[in-house]
């Protein structure tokens, strides 16, 4: 399913256009590197590929704050997790305060730190709304 997906959905993204994937197989995380107006033309682009596929999906256009958010995480983990410097074209997943590179270690980790923090940042956001309270999941 993942080739089909990426298959059907490769040339309607640019460059700047960022995936993060959500390995489950039931959720993609989309930042486009445009306003809100142009986000929505290019989902409902993504609509249209993916019915022509008989794929359907449902989608959200999320606030502004996120790509702000995602930038400053972006350059961060560039400048501190990533181990092009080292040869190395993945990320370190794990470390001291300063992510002091570590050249024998067992697991080097693919890129999805600021898809993380941007899950939790959501998560925070909707535990506000309820007021603290847990969701309906843990009630």
């Amino acid at each position: 399913m993942d080739r089909r997906v990426q298959s059907t959905f490769s040339v309607l993204f640019r460059h700047s256009d960022i995936v993060a994937r959500w390995y489950s197989g039931d959720e993609i995380v989309i930042l486009f590197d445009s306003e809100r107006d142009g986000a929505e033309r290019k989902m409902e682009e993504l609509a249209v590929a993916g019915r022509a596929e008989g794929l359907t999906f449902k989608f959200a256009i999320g606030d502004e704050w996120a790509w702000s958010w995602f930038a400053r995480i972006f350059d961060w983990i560039e400048t501190y997790c990533s181990l092009k410097p080292h040869g190395y074209p993945l990320y370190q997943s794990a470390g001291d305060r300063t992510m002091t590179y570590q050249p024998h270690v067992t697991r080097k980790e693919h890129y999805h730190h600021p898809r993380c923090v941007m899950r939790c940042l959501l998560g925070l956001e909707r535990m506000v709304e309820r007021g603290g309270a847990v969701s309906g999941v843990w009630a």
